[in-house]
């Protein structure tokens, strides 16, 4: 299967984006206990980070 220039950079952008989001989690469970306060604004600006990002693209 050949995959275009496009399709290999799509690709790999979107592996960069799940590990931005893997290592996000990470970093909350290291911290510990949190609010679910703290939690959902942490969550948040993670998703606001991965949207900033796709519109680079």
């Amino acid at each position: 299967m050949q995959l275009t220039q496009q399709e290999l950079s799509d690709l790999n952008f979107k592996q960069d984006v799940n590990n931005m989001v893997l290592s996000n989690v990470s970093k909350t469970l290291d911290k510990g206990e949190r609010s679910q306060e703290e939690e959902r604004a942490a969550q948040a600006r993670s998703q606001q980070e991965i949207l900033g990002y796709m519109r680079l693209y």
